[in-house]
């Protein structure tokens, strides 16, 4: 009788046969040992990731003839966005590219929250201030001694002592919280003056044009509202974690 163990020894056994008597045991059996076009399998898009080329293609947006002037995003040479071959442009058309959610927005609404998802390269936009708590906890990291960082056990207490409740007050996240939200409501004030200055914007507009400066660069709050955060690290409470041995 046939056993599980009986076919693992036969499938061993063909592993170590030499390629003609492998053939000469498949022909005994029928097997084709050509490949031919009858015998290719021709893999499908089904279960596998697409580009935005092939998702427009099948969607019959794409001119056979021009395939080689489409590009994620086109734009002339005066820098105007070419919408006809820019692939960016045309799927963001369609109602269910519009509605679809990332993976983090999907998970978080299986589990009944709600995520909202900040502009890219706007730290001083994301969460509520979170950047500027990492920038404060970063700034206090990096003033202490060398000494303190070496060593797995050294910068395992470090870390823990920093992140503590005692750095990162209820009164201090607020702070931070109201920091990003103002200049959420500077950028919506811009938004509806347009380029006007606004010299009761919550946050000045010469800081937002400072920004503009490197918003294409990874930024946190330390870099581009150093002078902010850095005013709470002397007021709240970094100078006795430095005496603490």
């Amino acid at each position: 009788m046939e056993t599980e163990t009986g076919r693992k020894v036969g499938i061993t056994n063909l592993w170590k046969l030499k390629l003609p008597d492998l053939q000469e045991k498949a022909r005994g059996v029928g097997i084709d040992i050509k490949i031919t076009p009858t015998t290719k399998t021709k893999a499908g898009w089904r279960g596998r990731g697409i580009g935005l080329l092939a998702a427009a293609y099948a969607r019959g947006w794409v001119d056979k003839e021009n395939l080689k002037q489409y590009q994620s995003m086109k734009y002339d040479d005066d820098g105007n966005l070419v919408k006809k071959y820019s692939l960016q442009y045309l799927l963001g058309q369609c109602k269910d590219f519009q509605d679809e959610v990332t993976q983090l927005e999907f998970v978080c609404k299986m589990q009944g929250a709600r995520a909202i998802i900040t502009p890219k390269y706007h730290a001083e936009l994301a969460g509520e201030g979170i950047e500027y708590t990492w920038g404060f906890l970063k700034s206090i990291y990096r003033r202490f001694p060398l000494a303190k960082k070496k060593g797995k056990a050294n910068f395992e207490a470090l870390l823990a002592k920093i992140l503590s409740r005692d750095n990162i007050t209820t009164n201090l996240v607020r702070k931070f919280s109201r920091r990003a939200r103002a200049y959420m409501e500077t950028y919506v004030a811009l938004d509806m003056n347009e380029d006007k200055e606004m010299k009761d914007a919550p946050i000045p507009h010469r800081k937002i044009e400072q920004l503009k400066k490197v918003m294409k660069s990874h930024r946190a709050a330390i870099d581009f509202d150093k002078s902010f955060v850095l005013s709470f690290v002397a007021k709240d409470g970094f100078e006795p974690l430095l005496s603490v041995s």
